[in-house]
């Protein structure tokens, strides 16, 4: 055991605070506060809460908190497999650091060449033995269509007489559609429509279960549904059916898979396609805040009390925040939109997503989703 956990100890003692009374004061749980007076470091998610609970914990007390982090770290190389007194020298001579230098030179050289040889090889045989796709163009005649589509790959529809087709164009990070009215993207669990006709009304539901990032000779699992108001005549093309009369949800339900989080909250709702929105955060205490944007931008942060933040997001947000009571979040989006939200309670850890998903009767919601 280091010094770490005792001068903590030490210090909140000589000031006569209890750890219940620390934790009301600084939101960290008494769990924690006792993991740390007891150095039992693995009761965190990672290095980066126990840095930032360190840093919260030895400003409260009043002493030096770089000094505490800087100790946790040097405990961490000491836990390394490597010893560091392996990687220090005696001072060597000149004529030693010329001939090491000249040593490690030329096997660095030779390591590079053959490893790009190597990975030469390896491309040229796996250009060689992938597989070529041809492109399948599948005729929707069911209610429910599921399979696993490949660039190229299409589906054909009749509906109102006419024929419409959706065919998938790129699989990256995310799986896009070339529709009839456009390009639509989606990502991995998310449910989404496809209006065919341009009349503002979906008419297929789309729902992706499946796919690896960048990896387009894996293909996608998808399943198409057909929306309540067409039915699937004897000849196996789709037509329109009799409109039934429009319900008024007192509440939004809407479909979200293990994957994409359970639902907590919707935030904004509407019959407008997905707009973007703005989150302001006040830090009420001390918190590491990690964020993610659109699945592009990702950044992290230790916030201190009074701190403030801005995050502009298209589609969606993902947040990780070692103290869920320390931000204060509002959203905001056009047309004067706004809503305030919570992560959770201080001390506890939460990670969260805000995305944009439709319901069954075509309303958009930018829903609140508890991520494990």
């Amino acid at each position: 055991m280091t010094n770490i956990g005792q001068k903590l100890k030490d210090a909140r003692t000589s000031q006569g605070y209890s750890i219940p009374q620390v934790a009301a004061e600084t939101n960290i749980s008494p769990r924690f506060i006792q993991a740390l007076e007891e150095e039992q470091f693995d009761t965190f998610p990672g290095d980066t809460y126990v840095i930032g609970f360190l840093k919260t914990y030895a400003d409260y007390l009043g002493i030096d908190s770089q000094a505490i982090v800087n100790t946790f770290r040097g405990l961490r190389i000491q836990e390394q497999d490597v010893p560091v007194e392996q990687l220090l020298n005696d001072k060597p001579g000149k004529s030693n650091n010329l001939l090491f230098a000249w040593i490690f030179g030329a096997l660095g050289f030779i390591a590079t060449v053959v490893l790009i040889l190597v990975l030469a090889s390896h491309k040229s045989n796996t250009t060689a033995q992938e597989p070529v796709h041809t492109p399948v163009t599948y005729k929707f005649e069911t209610k429910n269509l599921e399979k696993r589509l490949y660039v190229g790959d299409s589906l054909t529809i009749n509906y109102n007489n006419e024929n419409y087709a959706v065919i998938l164009k790129q699989i990256d990070d995310t799986v896009l559609f070339q529709t009839p009215t456009g390009t639509r993207t989606f990502l991995l669990g998310e449910e989404g429509s496809i209006d065919l006709d341009k009349d503002n009304i979906p008419e297929l539901y789309v729902f992706i279960s499946d796919f690896q990032k960048n990896a387009p000779s894996v293909g996608v699992q998808v399943r198409f549904t057909a929306n309540d108001t067409i039915s699937i005549s004897s000849n196996n093309a789709v037509e329109i059916a009799e409109p039934k009369p429009a319900v008024i949800p007192t509440t939004v339900s809407v479909k979200t898979s293990e994957k994409s989080g359970s639902f907590r909250t919707a935030i904004f709702t509407g019959k407008r396609s997905p707009f973007p929105f703005t989150a302001n955060i006040t830090f009420r205490n001390y918190a590491m805040f990690r964020y993610e944007v659109d699945r592009k931008t990702r950044e992290e942060k230790y916030f201190r009390k009074g701190d403030l933040l801005t995050i502009n997001a298209t589609n969606s947000m993902i947040i990780w925040c070692s103290n869920a009571g320390a931000p204060k979040i509002t959203i905001l989006a056009s047309g004067g939109q706004n809503a305030e939200i919570e992560l959770g309670n201080p001390g506890e850890v939460s990670v969260c997503t805000l995305r944009w998903t439709q319901a069954d009767d075509g309303t958009w919601t930018l829903g609140m989703y508890q991520l494990d």
